[in-house]
């Protein structure tokens, strides 16, 4: 727009006039408001309308600096301050939960234009700053109100966010770990809460038909002693609190499927027998004359197995006592204590009915429990203790009775021990067989026929034989020995009733063998056991063969007469491991299966009848119908 010029005609000037009062009309000179008014109104200076503040002009949308007002009212401009919360601590589930007293919390906004200032509140406390776009604060147990304000220049904006915190707290079941269950009993199980304000619950809960069923558990803090009565079944123990109105729950949960018994190891002593499940739960049944299946008592029998506490690596059962290893390698005896036998530094004749330790060591490998004397090795090394009349069992000492382990004499380092009824045999980490103890009928292999040997004598052999297996009984013994073909049986030793499979029965007491002698038929063995007054044996076929007495039908093989050469127990195959009593065998199959034949008596076949070979009786299983 140029100047208007106050020279010309009239016309001229009546036009620059008549420009000059539209223009002012408008208020509108070069973007002033020039608009007229009376002094007398706010804003009004000299009748001309004047920029206003936010404040003095009432405006309701506050932004930065002064407005510029176009008319005489308020403007109505967007505000140019803007606020948004970024990242909020989370609510719910694990995010809630802390550990310790306090926990770190970050609220993270963004704030624009950048000289925007930020002032932060918790809780409704004091407003601190808070610059950077994030307010990090210690928080406790509860819920929680983080309040962010931004300003520039007169104006303000707010934003909050709420979020809980629950200070972590533990629930532990105590129960078997989930997994196959051989017995329906769990024992007592309980549940526990680290936290007073803790709500426990427990449940137990079955499948049956894909159905799940479950009851409340009684008295789940105090203990409570529950039975598995489905193929499948749940425990669960829940721990809640609350907190902001909310529950905030742990748990613990444990599953069972019931299977039928899987046996890693059996041991047949005198008239009772023992075995381990593959749960390393341990087993024994038959006389419980002094104590020896670890019940607590002693006296009288049991004809189902009968479960030891605890968790075991190895169990051996003699002629009146019981000796394990737990998985942790201590050593525990228990049984007729008679002459030190179950190494608990008593002689005198009496029961030790429950597992009793035998020292404070946590290294025992092997153990082996004989007539009246137990042997076992730490390592390489070999330990006896019991019987030692004649000094006997090897040890330094001429004690008749030795109560606690004494290491044996020699210096060998021993790979395999085998406590007989009267005589320990064992096998070097070098393969070579050595017999010490009672040596009369020949049973130390020796080539001799002496009274006692008192320190481990070498076995008879041929330089080129290693021994594989070896195995005491009451007056023989017999081991599998690799010859260098294969692993053959030899026993030796007294041979009545044909007990050394030679072909050669005589129930006088004649015959004997003073060194190993092979097994007639020369078959191949992967294991044999020598009894009281038979032996048995696993041929590489897996079959099980005995030979010797049959008196009670120990044999197996469906006959009552003695065998002077093994002979097959009826239904056989596949078995794994065998062993001898008195007068009964048992024997671990390939699929883990316990079977029992020969003497019904005392239970010791696990069952209440039948002396043929079959399995064990169960009746920790699933009740029947």
């Amino acid at each position: 727009m140029s100047p208007v010029k106050a020279e010309g005609t009239a016309m001229s000037r009546a036009f620059n006039v008549t420009i000059v009062f539209l223009l002012t009309s408008t208020g509108c000179i070069f973007g002033v408001d020039t608009s007229v008014c009376e002094d007398s109104e706010p804003g009004c200076v000299n009748g001309v309308w004047v920029d206003l503040s936010d404040a003095e002009g009432g405006d309701t949308d506050p932004d930065v600096g002064l407005d510029a007002d176009v008319d005489p009212h308020p403007d109505t401009d967007t505000g140019e301050l803007s606020l948004t919360i970024t990242a909020t601590p989370e609510s719910g589930g694990e995010a809630s939960v802390f550990a310790g007293e306090t926990t770190s919390v970050e609220v993270r906004f963004e704030c624009g234009p950048a000289e925007c200032v930020t002032e932060c509140s918790h809780n409704d406390g004091a407003f601190v700053a808070c610059p950077d776009g994030r307010f990090e604060l210690e928080v406790g147990e509860g819920e929680h109100q983080v309040v962010v304000r931004a300003s520039l220049g007169e104006e303000r904006v707010e934003e909050s966010t709420s979020f809980v915190r629950v200070r972590d707290f533990g629930v532990s079941l105590e129960a078997p770990l989930s997994g196959e269950r051989y017995y329906r009993d769990l024992g007592l199980v309980r549940g526990a809460c680290d936290r007073e304000d803790c709500v426990l619950s427990c449940e137990f809960c079955a499948v049956v038909d894909g159905t799940e069923s479950c009851v409340a558990v009684e008295s789940c803090e105090q203990g409570a002693a529950l039975e598995l009565s489905a193929v499948e079944s749940r425990l669960k123990v829940q721990g809640c609190v609350e907190v902001a109105g909310e529950s905030y729950c742990r748990e613990e949960v444990r599953s069972y499927a019931m299977v039928d018994p899987v046996w890693t190891q059996l041991s047949v002593g005198g008239a009772h027998s023992c075995g381990i499940l593959a749960d390393q739960s341990l087993w024994c049944w038959g006389s419980n004359s002094a104590g020896q299946l670890g019940q607590g008592a002693s006296g009288g029998s049991e004809s189902q197995a009968q479960r030891v506490g605890g968790a075991w690596e190895e169990v051996s059962a003699g002629r009146e006592h019981t000796c394990g290893i737990q998985v942790d390698g201590s050593l525990w005896c228990w049984g007729q204590q008679e002459y030190g036998r179950v190494g608990n530094g008593n002689a005198e004749y009496g029961s030790v009915a429950a597992p009793q330790r035998v020292g404070s060591a946590t290294d025992w490998v092997e153990v082996s429990a004989g007539g009246q004397h137990s042997c076992g090795r730490r390592g390489t090394n070999l330990f006896c203790w019991g019987h030692n009349t004649g000094e006997r069992l090897g040890v330094e000492s001429n004690e008749s009775e030795v109560t606690t382990p004494l290491l044996v004499g020699g210096g060998l380092s021993w790979e395999q021990v085998s406590a007989g009824g009267e005589h320990v045999c064992g096998i070097s980490t070098q393969g070579k067989a050595y017999c010490w103890g009672r040596g009369d009928s020949g049973r130390l292999g020796n080539g001799a026929d002496e009274a006692i040997r008192t320190s481990p004598t070498e076995v008879d052999a041929l330089s080129s034989w290693s021994f594989l297996q070896i195995s005491a009984g009451g007056e023989h013994t017999c081991a599998v020995v690799h010859t260098g073909s294969a692993g053959r049986a030899y026993c030796w030793g007294a041979g009545s009733y044909g007990r050394l499979g030679t072909e050669v029965t005589d129930h006088d007491a004649h015959y004997h063998e003073r060194s190993p002698a092979l097994v007639d038929g020369g078959a191949e063995y992967s294991q044999v056991s020598a009894g009281v007054r038979h032996s048995c044996g696993v041929d590489a076929e897996g079959r099980g063969q005995c030979w010797g007495s049959n008196s009670d039908r120990q044999l197996g093989d469906g006959r009552t007469g003695d065998a002077a050469s093994p002979s097959a127990v009826n239904q056989g195959d596949g078995f794994a491991w065998i062993g001898t009593g008195e007068m009964h065998s048992c024997a671990l199959t390939q699929v883990g299966e316990a079977w029992c034949w020969g003497q019904v008596v005392d239970g010791r076949l696990g069952r209440e009848s039948d002396a043929a070979p079959g399995p064990i009786a169960w009746p920790h299983g699933l009740a029947q119908d």
